[in-house]
């Protein structure tokens, strides 16, 4: 893999008698191709995965696209809900840039859409002379709605799938780190019990996204106290220090969606008393 950027799709590489044979995507960047590179490894790896019969369906994805802009910004990350709009648009400040970004649904009509909407976003909010040298980017997102786990294969005869290869992505945030990393340490925990890797995949991180990709409609879609959900989930966090934690944990990975609604349950009088006494 030679190059300042570029991607490698290797098969039948062998990397232990366990499995034999596995499917291994590197992608690389550096440089102004970074994308492109990044994108080749995405479709040969769907190619592949096609031909083994594991393809994610249209509706078992989300899109993510954003803009690098070069220059100096201030020191403020923003997260952005979008009323009626099922995704989330995002702004994080770096060094020499900024990054805008967005995920959503997957689709012609949303793409098309969520793309217009976070140009008019980012004029609205810097002007319009920025996106003259602002650089695009796209990337679609396994989102396994909740019938898509049970038919969900990582494993086989000689192979396994890791992180978004496997879909193991947050559908409600679209964040997939972290189940990249942990899927790999099942693995390697795994390495020599053929069948542990799906069962071990299963039981700790197939339950808690099953359990995410049934709250996804709610929470992009759902209602509460006559508004919609993320806009009260926000004006109720900045009013009680309760609600601020379970978030924070939430995000942070400390707590389950498995066992949110019960944690939110047994809050009740914690978040009542932090609005009666305006503990925020």
């Amino acid at each position: 893999m030679g190059g300042a950027a570029g991607a490698a799709l290797q098969t039948g590489q062998r990397i232990g008698s366990a499995f034999g044979a596995a499917l291994l995507v590197t992608a690389y960047h550096l440089g102004s191709s970074r994308f492109d590179a990044a994108g080749g490894a995405r479709v040969a790896l769907l190619c592949s995965l096609a031909a083994m019969g594991l393809a994610l369906a249209s509706d078992e994805l989300s899109v993510t696209m954003g803009y690098f802009i070069p220059g100096n910004f201030p020191a403020q990350m923003k997260i952005y809900f979008v009323p009626s709009f099922e995704g989330y648009i995002w702004s994080f400040p770096r060094p020499d840039h900024i990054s805008y970004g967005l995920i959503t649904c997957s689709g012609p009509a949303w793409n098309t859409r969520a793309k217009s909407l976070l140009a008019n976003f980012i004029e609205a909010d810097l002007g319009p002379l920025v996106m003259e040298h602002a650089e695009f980017y796209s990337a679609p997102v396994p989102s396994l709605r909740p019938h898509s786990w049970k038919k969900n294969v990582v494993s086989g005869d000689r192979w396994a799938l890791l992180g978004d290869a496997a879909g193991l992505v947050d559908p409600i945030t679209g964040e997939g780190i972290y189940f990249a990393f942990r899927s790999a340490e099942l693995l390697a925990e795994t390495f020599d019990r053929p069948g542990a890797y799906s069962e071990a995949v299963a039981n700790e991180i197939g339950r808690e996204l099953t359990r995410a990709s049934k709250m996804y409609k709610r929470f992009y879609g759902g209602h509460f106290l006559g508004g919609d959900f993320p806009r009260r989930m926000i004006q109720l966090s900045k009013r009680s220090r309760t609600v601020r934690q379970v978030l924070s944990n939430l995000i942070s990975g400390n707590q389950s969606y498995v066992s949110l609604k019960k944690k939110l349950f047994y809050s009740i009088p914690s978040v009542s008393w932090d609005l009666i006494a305006k503990r925020n």
